[in-house]
């Protein structure tokens, strides 16, 4: 009877493993991206467009019901933008501005169609958005000025595997930062790579 037990019990704790094992599956992954983004400020006539770039350090979550990535990611956007105005006097006066901004964000992201050579997905985040900005008119400074806030984020993009381990991946994001008084928008896309181990 002991023995019988014994074996039972053994049966059940390697389908047990099993079943976790495939079932639930977690798997680091790091990844860079670059892109265009460009900052949209409440009430201003300046619309600032630059490059932007990121480094992700994360994990794939694996169940049988659903493909999860959680990250951490730093995100950097430097954007300018120049207007020129001619006034009555027929005096050209070019005011510059430009904007610095780095996010410090937790993603959540679903890939869908797991088994397709394409993945699309989507994702939201949430952290902290840190803005400078710098205004001259005439090459001549106005000064700096620079807050933080909290933002959140949206995403969504395609991934695609590249060959084992390596997958590229083209997406868009939004955020929203809530600084100077009012809410700052930068909105862009981006193209990268993501390796996971």
């Amino acid at each position: 009877m002991s023995k019988n037990l014994t074996v039972a019990v053994m049966l059940l704790g390697v389908f047990t493993t099993s079943a976790s094992a495939s079932d639930f599956d977690i798997r680091p992954y790091i990844s860079a991206k670059v892109g265009i983004g460009t900052v949209e400020v409440a009430g201003s006539d300046f619309a600032p467009i630059g490059l932007t770039y990121s480094g992700v350090a994360g994990a794939n979550i694996k169940t049988e019901f659903i493909n999860l990535r959680a990250e951490f990611e730093y995100q950097d956007l430097s954007a300018s933008h120049t207007i020129s105005e001619l006034s009555m006097s027929s005096v050209v006066t070019n005011s510059r501005l430009q904007v610095d901004a780095n996010f410090y964000k937790t993603n959540v992201y679903i890939d869908f169609l797991e088994n397709y050579s394409l993945k699309p997905y989507v994702g939201f985040g949430f952290g902290l958005g840190r803005f400078n900005e710098n205004l001259a008119v005439n090459n001549i400074s106005m000064g700096d000025v620079s807050d933080t806030g909290f933002t959140y984020s949206l995403y969504t993009g395609l991934g695609f595997q590249i060959f084992r381990g390596l997958y590229g991946d083209i997406g868009a994001f939004y955020n929203n930062t809530s600084i100077f008084n009012t809410n700052i928008e930068t909105i862009g896309g981006t193209a990268g790579l993501r390796y996971n181990f």
